[in-house]
């Protein structure tokens, strides 16, 4: 009897202080919700540079083609395209023009500014806190943004003809033969917008050497981004509404195809994880 007395005592003290223990000082996680929004068909992304003109038949035969290898547009990126490419990459136009501008590459080297790029078809979500439920949680939780695209590099040898299906700027009016052309690496680059604002750093992934003329597509292209947002990011508090856009900017002499899988599917998706703390 005086065993039973004195264990129930003791549990008076300790259950006491073992539920103090578990709610005091400590952060309570609610279950994470895990949002995941993917892309329907393939998408192509417009190069961006010209490939590398190294040599034209006749010798000299198209004195201004060297101005144009390496030089990329000013302007944004063209949109992606949701059907297969049956039109020229490079526009039919005098390269003086305001629309077609270009310009050589910094010293310091490029960097794509944010509005350069072109969304990526499929990989935009709006992510409301009220109609998740989660309004009281705007300046607690913690958000994860992952993205995974699939992207092959193609290329096409363009010359200064249109017989060849692939017009091309003004190189001169005396270009008039074979160009040979080589597709030097370069980089693909995709980032994360909230609310059309830049968040984080770019994902980059180098699309490898092409070869010269025609070449199979690049090896091993998956590409993966992520960014961890929070509230301190956006003034302390997540906003009501967050829009989030993941876009790309193709900086190669390639155009770049983001697949189907065997079932049909984009191979690319956008997967949102939300952990609510109290």
């Amino acid at each position: 009897m005086r065993k039973v007395l004195i264990l129930s005592l003791l549990g008076l003290f300790i259950l006491p202080l073992a539920g103090f223990t578990q709610t005091t000082g400590q952060d309570v996680e609610v279950s994470p919700m895990v949002i995941s929004q993917g892309g329907a068909g393939a998408v192509y992304f417009f190069e961006t540079r010209w490939p590398d003109f190294y040599e034209f038949i006749p010798h000299g035969g198209c004195p201004t083609l060297n101005r144009y290898s390496t030089k990329r547009k000013v302007k944004s990126m063209p949109a992606a395209k949701t059907d297969p490419i049956t039109h020229p990459l490079y526009p039919d136009a005098d390269p003086h023009d305001n629309h077609y501008d270009y310009f050589v590459d910094p010293a310091g080297g490029f960097e794509p500014s944010a509005s350069q790029y072109t969304v990526i078809p499929g990989l935009a979500k709006t992510i409301d806190f009220r109609n998740l439920g989660l309004a009281d949680y705007r300046g607690t939780a913690k958000m994860v943004v992952t993205w995974t695209v699939r992207l092959e590099g193609y290329h096409k040898a363009v010359q200064p003809s249109k017989t060849h299906g692939r017009p091309l700027p003004n190189f001169g009016q005396y270009c008039n033969g074979l160009s040979r052309q080589s597709f030097p690496k370069g980089k693909a680059y995709t980032r994360l917008f909230v609310n059309d604002e830049p968040m984080g750093e770019p994902a980059i992934m180098t699309i490898p050497y092409g070869g010269t003329g025609y070449a199979p597509p690049v090896a091993d292209p998956t590409h993966t981004g992520e960014v961890i947002l929070t509230p301190a990011m956006f003034g302390g508090q997540f906003p009501n509404q967050l829009k989030l856009k993941v876009k790309l900017y193709n900086d190669t002499a390639s155009y770049l195809k983001c697949p189907v899988d065997a079932d049909g599917k984009g191979m690319r998706n956008l997967i949102i994880t939300i952990t609510p703390i109290n």
